[in-house]
């Protein structure tokens, strides 16, 4: 039991993108995560994350972020509350240039 408790997180990056090996039952309720990341490319070739997977976790009550649709994922953590904003939905509709 006290493994179990060393390995809880609030905030998850799901392992292997979200394969559907990567993110078992007893895994999930160990970790107990409130909020899942999921880094993944948009349109990947693998179809990650596995919609059989990204089901697991919300059903277990977590909220999840996909990179492929949300971009860059920040939580902002206080004690009175956590924000999350997705770059995105911040920048939408701007294309940027990065110089190197």
């Amino acid at each position: 039991n006290t493994q179990r408790e060393n390995l809880a997180a609030d905030i998850l990056v799901a392992p292997h993108h979200g394969s559907l090996t990567s993110s078992t039952w007893p895994f999930i309720q160990a970790i107990n995560p409130q909020y899942v990341v999921f880094s993944t490319g948009y349109m990947n070739r693998f179809g990650f994350p596995k919609e059989e997977i990204v089901q697991r976790y919300q059903i277990h009550g977590a909220k999840t972020f996909n990179t492929a649709n949300c971009g860059r994922v920040a939580f902002s953590l206080t004690k009175e509350a956590t924000s999350i904003n997705c770059y995105r939905n911040e920048k939408r509709g701007f294309i940027y240039k990065i110089n190197s």
